[in-house]
């Protein structure tokens, strides 16, 4: 059953979604100090992951405690500094295995493989296989147009890729038991903060950090909620 704070949580997040949750100024909202860490310095990332993450090197190899939490931050930039400052804290010694890659009718060798291997674009996974075991085979990817790369860059490499941090955007349709907001700069697109908020199970599982929440003479932290009411008008 839920608590009454999780119901007055609901109908907060509702209110977010709707856009009528009352704002300090700018689109402001007050978020719900039992959620908040305090941005006090870098060191309240440390404690953010500290929080969704706790005594991570004793569940390095737990696969349950690692599929129930995540850490939710707009833009792919900070996604990949998260997970940075995650695999740090794993216990053994760090091993570098790099991908194979070649430029597609590439002759003359122009493009070195230390350029190729820095390159990162994106590729497409889906939470259907969650639970259970599968194959993923070594196999040559091919960079798509959209990656607007000046040439055809062939990847050879296993499809997988460690990730205890995902953009909000990417995480639209789970449910994660534990969930830790990062937001750097306040969120940029409509629904974004509804978004990322209704990802949890239950308030006191969920942590925000706002690094520009602070406003001066209001109590608490703010941060942006970016709704157009025309469009919620128009899908009615």
């Amino acid at each position: 059953m839920r608590s009454i704070n999780d119901q007055q949580f609901s109908e907060y997040i509702r209110r977010i979604g709707d856009g009528i949750e009352p704002f300090a100024k700018d689109d402001l909202i007050k978020v719900p100090s039992s959620m908040v860490i305090p941005w006090e310095g870098d060191h309240s990332i440390a404690q953010l992951i500290e929080q969704v993450f706790p005594d991570l090197q004793n569940h390095a190899y737990n696969a349950r405690y690692m599929v129930d939490r995540a850490l939710l931050t707009p833009i792919n930039e900070d996604v990949d500094k998260l997970n940075e400052k995650i695999i740090t804290q794993f216990p053994g010694e760090e091993q570098k295995l790099y991908s194979f890659d070649e430029v597609e009718d590439d002759t003359q060798h122009l493009y070195q493989q230390d350029f190729l291997n820095s390159i990162s674009p994106g590729e497409i996974l889906t939470g259907q296989y969650a639970g259970t075991r599968v194959f993923l085979p070594r196999i040559p990817l091919k960079i798509t147009e959209n990656v607007h790369l000046p040439f055809v860059m062939i990847r050879r490499q296993f499809p997988i890729r460690l990730s205890f941090a995902l953009t909000i955007n990417k995480a639209q349709g789970q449910t994660i038991p534990n969930i830790g907001i990062y937001l750097p700069d306040h969120v940029f697109s409509h629904g974004q903060l509804y978004v990322v908020l209704s990802r949890r199970v239950s308030q006191s599982t969920t942590k925000l950090l706002v690094q520009k929440g602070t406003i001066p003479g209001e109590e608490g932290v703010h941060t942006k909620n970016i709704v157009y009411k025309e469009i919620l008008l128009h899908s009615s």
